[in-house]
C-alpha cells in the first residue's frame, strides 16, 4: 500500500543489490502523487528496477524544507529466470 514513512529523516534511498529479471521479477517501486491519494484516486508512477546498482532517492515523509512528500511503495516480487535459485529481491535502504 502507498505510504509515507514515519521517521525523523526527510529522505530515503534504496539501492538494488540483486539482478532484476534474473533473481526476481516484479518488485518495481512506485510513487503516488499526495493530492491524488488524498482525493482517493491515486496516480502511480512506476520506477522499475533495471539492473544491479540502481538507486532510488525520494522524499519519504514531508520533513524536507518545503514539506513535499510522495507516497511510495513496492509491487509484488515473483520468481526470476533461474528456477533452481530461490526467488530473491535484495535491496538496502538508507535514511538520512
Amino acid at each position: 500500500a502507498a505510504h509515507q514513512d514515519q521517521n525523523t529523516y526527510p529522505y530515503q534511498a534504496t539501492l538494488m543489490l540483486s539482478r532484476p529479471g534474473i533473481d526476481f521479477k516484479g518488485g518495481a517501486s512506485y510513487l503516488a502523487d499526495p493530492e491524488s491519494v488524498r482525493e482517493g484516486s491515486p496516480v502511480f508512477i512506476d520506477i522499475p528496477w533495471q539492473e544491479t546498482g540502481d538507486l532510488v532517492i525520494l522524499s519519504a515523509n514531508g520533513k524536507t524544507h518545503d514539506g513535499t512528500a510522495w507516497y511510495h511503495g513496492k509491487y509484488e516480487v515473483t520468481c526470476g529466470d533461474v528456477p533452481e535459485e530461490k526467488n530473491h529481491c535484495l535491496c538496502v535502504g538508507f535514511m538520512q
